[in-house]
């Protein structure tokens, strides 16, 4: 279950990072896989599938926590929970909204 928890964290991490640095990055030359596979400016569409894997990540995350029984701690497993369901989701979508705007001009 950790190693599972590691893996989905380790690449939402990684793609949610890449796509908030798009357009810093594109500017000062620093290395992004989003670029290095896109370009400078990714489509929409390229856009909706760099959403697409950081929702699937979200999901095995997801799956791998529920795994954990929180029973002798519902506070944490609320707090975990909460991070992941609303927390993380949250930030996905400001990142994608900021990088279609960022595109856009």
């Amino acid at each position: 279950i950790a190693a599972e928890i590691g893996r989905r964290l380790g690449r939402w991490i990684y793609v949610i990072d890449a796509a908030d640095d798009i357009a810093a990055d594109s500017i000062s030359g620093n290395y992004n896989p989003i670029i290095a596979v896109y370009g400078k400016n990714p489509t929409p569409d390229e856009l909706d599938g760099i959403n697409t894997t950081s929702v699937l990540e979200l999901s095995g995350l997801k799956a791998a926590i529920n795994l954990i029984d929180f029973s002798e701690n519902e506070m944490l497993g609320n707090i975990v929970k909460n991070i992941i369901y609303l927390g993380m989701p949250e930030i996905s979508e400001k990142v994608i909204k900021s990088a279609y705007k960022s595109g856009q001009t």
